[in-house]
């Protein structure tokens, strides 16, 4: 469950001098004390100022039970403003099962936000605990590039910007090879010669992770001897780019991958 607290929670200043703090402190005890009757449930606060709680080996029900004991808990206290409101999302191990690729965490976090703005449409209390494709047409695609070279960098983001991507950017592989242990993007862009951890060392750690097998991937190099070539036909790289490439080569490849 999600929970999404806004200025719809704090009491009129007229009424009270409670800061946001206090009422954010406020709600995060409501929620600690559910927690306390239900033992499964876990209660997180975010940085944004807004709560999730876990709660495990239960169903979409019993988690909307939970919801309804928060919800009441809220409104006989008297910490929030009369007629306050708790719109939530509810996302459930099989919701997500519905989700057409395996999703990174960011990436639930980002449909549990939008589920959130269609739980507030839906009306005082509104529920969104269904996952629809929609959710995830604003999605930018996520691109990680590995890069050592700034003049490549500062070439390459005003293009992906333009085009629509979202670009992570690791000049040096070392920080990358801990990245892919928890983040997993829709494509790699790497140098084949990058420092300390290279694209292909890359290559063979994602195919050593189930859901990097199937990543696109796709390594750019001066090289391009036979040596280098044998190589990365071993490790099952299919695509390449020999620098110094075009915007129409780079993009017209990167938009077949995503398509």
């Amino acid at each position: 469950m999600y929970f999404s607290v806004d200025s719809s929670l704090l009491p009129p200043a007229e009424e009270t001098v409670q800061n946001k703090e206090t009422v954010l402190k406020s709600f995060a005890y409501i929620l600690r004390n559910a927690a306390s009757r239900f033992v499964s449930l876990r209660v997180f606060r975010l940085e944004n100022d807004d709560f999730a709680c876990i709660v495990e080996n239960t169903d979409e029900r019993k988690a909307q039970l939970i919801l309804e004991d928060i919800r009441q808990s809220v409104k006989l206290s008297g910490f929030f403003a009369k007629g306050t409101c708790v719109p939530a999302a509810v996302l459930s191990s099989r919701t997500i099962q519905e989700i057409p690729m395996a999703p990174a965490a960011d990436t639930i976090y980002e449909i549990l936000l939008q589920m959130i703005e269609i739980a507030k449409k839906k009306g005082p209390d509104g529920i969104c605990d269904s996952f629809q494709k929609e959710l995830l047409k604003s999605r930018k695609n996520q691109i990680v590039l590995l890069e050592p070279d700034t003049t490549y960098i500062n070439f390459l983001l005003p293009h992906f910007k333009q085009e629509g991507y979202e670009l992570k950017i690791y000049r040096s592989g070392k920080e990358l090879s801990s990245a892919v242990d928890y983040f997993m993007p829709d494509l790699f862009i790497a140098e084949a010669m990058a420092p300390q951890f290279n694209g292909f060392e890359l290559r063979e750690k994602l195919l050593k992770i189930p859901e990097g097998q199937t990543k696109p991937f796709i390594l750019v190099s001066l090289r391009k001897d036979e040596e280098f070539i044998l190589r990365a036909a071993e490790l099952g790289i299919l695509f390449f780019l020999r620098k110094p490439f075009s915007r129409e080569e780079l993009f017209g490849l990167v938009d077949n991958l995503l398509r």
